[in-house]
């Protein structure tokens, strides 16, 4: 049909990306520059904002499927309880919220390296 309104994407809430640099899966992302086609992202660094979860390992330059609702599994940087509210740590891992911008819920315990389950509050996600 002519005119289409064909959406960027839809509905938004996973979507394919491209890695600007090495990403590990189960990790937090963020938007890292300016892509053609593909958002690109890289691993969240401490307090910084999540663009969502990286669904699994990639080089740099590969596509990645990045996983922005619901409640995921992201791989914890420290001993979370259930009910914390997170923010990412170094390197795209959740902890405790302090200073940071915080993305979602813990809802189960967890220990340090172990996947912790996080309820994304969509309205945090960057």
């Amino acid at each position: 049909m002519a005119n289409d309104a064909i959406p960027l994407y839809a509905p938004g809430s996973d979507l394919t990306c491209k890695a600007a640099s090495n990403v590990t899966g189960k990790r937090l992302v963020k938007v890292s520059g300016n892509g053609s086609g593909n958002v690109l992202v890289a691993h969240s660094g401490a307090g910084e904002a999540a663009f969502g979860v990286a669904g699994w390992d990639v080089a740099t330059g590969q596509l990645v499927n990045v996983l922005r609702e619901g409640v995921l599994p992201v791989t914890a940087g420290t001993n979370l309880t259930a009910g914390a509210v997170v923010q990412a740590g170094a390197a795209g891992v959740v902890v405790a919220v302090s200073t940071g911008i915080p993305i979602g819920t813990v809802v189960f315990d967890v220990a340090s390296g172990a996947d912790a389950f996080v309820a994304f509050n969509p309205a945090l996600v960057a």
